[in-house]
């Protein structure tokens, strides 16, 4: 039993370093896929919601910082005990 258990160990070793030979490379692979005038990432509409989805990562690149920056001070003068207050609208 115990030869047995590890010769199965060894043929799932075997078998495990074969499959991890070849490497997988997403880009060529996205790459096929879009050339395929039949796939759906191969469509315009996929081109729209890429652009857009750039544009939102920009966008939250320039404002996450702010606010991240802005709720780390709140946390700040909350432990501190201290008061941050709302800003105050001006009447005008």
């Amino acid at each position: 039993m115990m030869r047995r258990t590890a010769m199965l160990a060894v043929g799932l070793h075997t078998t495990r370093v074969a499959l991890c030979a070849t490497k997988m490379s997403f880009e060529a692979r996205l790459g096929e896929l879009e050339a395929n005038p039949e796939n759906p990432l191969a469509q315009p509409e996929y081109k729209m919601l890429q652009a857009k989805l750039a544009e939102y990562v920009g966008l939250q690149g320039a404002y996450a910082v702010k606010q991240t920056d802005i709720e780390r001070t709140r946390r700040a003068a909350n432990v501190c005990g201290l008061d941050f207050p709302e800003p105050k609208r001006r009447e005008e």
